[in-house]
C-alpha cells in the first residue's frame, strides 16, 4: 500500500463523511463503518484466502452504499449532487479506486463492489 492510496482512502472517508454530515449521527456512522467495512473484508477473504488485500476502501464504498440507500428511502433528504465539489470527489474516488489498470487485477473492484453491496 503506498501514500497515495491511504490519501484517496481518507479524502473519500472525508468527503463521504461530509455528505453524510446531519443525516446519520455520528454514532451510528462510526458502528456503521466498521461493522460494514469488517464484513466486506470478511466476504472477501472467504472468497480469495490467498489474499493479503484488506483495508479501508471497502468502508467507504459501503458508506456510498449508504449514500444511495438513504437517497431512495429518504426522499425528504437533501439529494446527493454529482456536480457539487463534494459529490465530484465522491464520484472520482469511486470511479478511479476501479480502474483495474490502476491495480494489479480484479481483486480491488471485487472487494469495492462488496462493500458497496454491504452497504
Amino acid at each position: 500500500m503506498n501514500l497515495l492510496h491511504i490519501w484517496a482512502n481518507v479524502m473519500g472517508m472525508y468527503y463521504v463523511c461530509y455528505f453524510l454530515n446531519g443525516k446519520v449521527s455520528v454514532g451510528k456512522l462510526l458502528i456503521f463503518s466498521i461493522v460494514a467495512g469488517t464484513i466486506a473484508n470478511i466476504i472477501y477473504a472467504t472468497f480469495r484466502p490467498q489474499s493479503t488485500m484488506v483495508g479501508g476502501s471497502p468502508m467507504v464504498f459501503a458508506l456510498i452504499g449508504l449514500i444511495i440507500v438513504l437517497q431512495l428511502k429518504h426522499p425528504e433528504l437533501p439529494r446527493f449532487r454529482w456536480k457539487s465539489q463534494c459529490g465530484q470527489w465522491i464520484v472520482g474516488y469511486a470511479t478511479l479506486g476501479n480502474i483495474p489498470i490502476l491495480t494489479d487485477d480484479f481483486s480491488a473492484f471485487f472487494v469495492h463492489m462488496l462493500g458497496l453491496g454491504v452497504g
